[in-house]
């Protein structure tokens, strides 16, 4: 959870100060996957896109799950979605090549941060201060 709130952070701060954007193709189908495409482009709109948050949330996920006692076979496939979750918004022109590099390294540092400040012990300070019980 640390690393997710330390890498979205992270994002905003590099949005705010390196906004990018991107010229999209027009979709002019009228197939399944040109409705499919047609309607992320209106959910997903084009900018902010370095780093992806995309590819940053799946490599956390990935990286989580590697902590886990899961099977062999769902770690590989978590890594497999990883990467087509990269593969899939540059091929769907939500993100430039270079978007995919920086949102892993995002998670990276993410997950580096939230090691070396010993996030879970910060989070149960928290939900004692609050009331929470685990």
């Amino acid at each position: 959870m640390a690393s997710e709130v330390i890498g979205k952070l992270t994002c905003v701060l590099i949005f705010i100060l390196l906004p990018t954007t991107i010229i999209r193709p027009e979709v002019t189908g009228t197939g399944l996957t040109d409705a499919m495409v047609s309607w992320i482009y209106g959910a997903d709109q084009p900018d902010n896109l370095l780093p992806s948050i995309h590819c940053m949330e799946s490599w956390i996920v990935a990286r989580g799950l590697m902590k886990t006692k899961a099977p062999k076979t769902a770690k590989l496939l978590m890594w497999c979605f990883t990467g087509l979750v990269c593969l899939s918004v540059v091929f769907v022109k939500q993100h430039i090549v270079l978007d995919i590099p920086c949102g892993i390294l995002v998670a990276e540092l993410a997950i580096l941060i939230s090691d070396k400040l010993d996030a879970p012990r910060i989070y149960g300070a928290i939900e004692k201060l609050i009331g929470v019980k685990p």
